[in-house]
């Protein structure tokens, strides 16, 4: 078989396979390790599957049970990952697994580490223009030749239907594979 029918078969198996679980207070929180959450995460933007991620860190998880719109989000995530050490301690110690502790930053990271990653279309959309500019900006520096396809800056208030559309249009024209959220917690996990 060649190397390439290998890699795609690797990409059905990994998309695929359910990932073991663990509860954390209302959230089903993926334990697995670094290396796998990342592999997860390319396959499915490799394969234009669709879905999203939450890094759920210890405050995260306790508004699950105090705000139902929360843990609808979590719920309705492709992954949950441990991002706080809390949490990851829960399934490490608690629960006996295997696991990493997998922040958003780190998964960002190792995502433009990689040859894979950085080939990935990537659109970063929250926070200031400022910000936007300079993680760009250093993101290209470290990691010549990575595929940042678009950012936005939303305003901070809420928006109309109208922009909402005008958003959502710009980053599908983008042809984004990977889109980073940075609205803060919980207004990512809303959006």
């Amino acid at each position: 078989m060649e190397a390439g029918a290998n890699h795609s078969q690797s990409i059905a198996t990994t998309l695929e396979q359910e990932p073991i679980t663990y509860p954390v207070i209302d959230a089903r929180i993926v334990g697995t390790t670094m290396a796998d959450a990342l592999e997860m995460v390319m396959s499915r933007a490799e394969t234009s599957a669709g879905g999203y991620a939450c890094f759920v860190n210890a405050h995260l998880s306790v508004m699950t049970r105090q705000e139902p719109k929360v843990r609808s989000a979590i719920a309705s995530a492709t992954y949950a990952f441990p991002d706080g050490m809390p949490v990851y301690l829960v399934g490490k110690y608690l629960h006996g697994l295997d696991i990493e502790k997998i922040s958003g930053p780190d998964v960002m990271e190792k995502i433009f580490e990689s040859e894979r990653g950085r080939k990935l279309r990537h659109y970063f959309y929250g926070s200031t223009p400022e910000v936007l500019e300079k993680l760009t900006s250093s993101l290209q520096e470290c990691y010549p030749g990575s595929n940042i396809v678009g950012a936005v800056s939303p305003p901070f208030r809420e928006l109309s239907d109208e922009e909402q559309t005008a958003q959502l249009n710009a980053i599908r024209s983008s042809g984004a594979q990977l889109v980073w959220v940075g609205l803060g917690a919980p207004k990512q996990e809303y959006w």
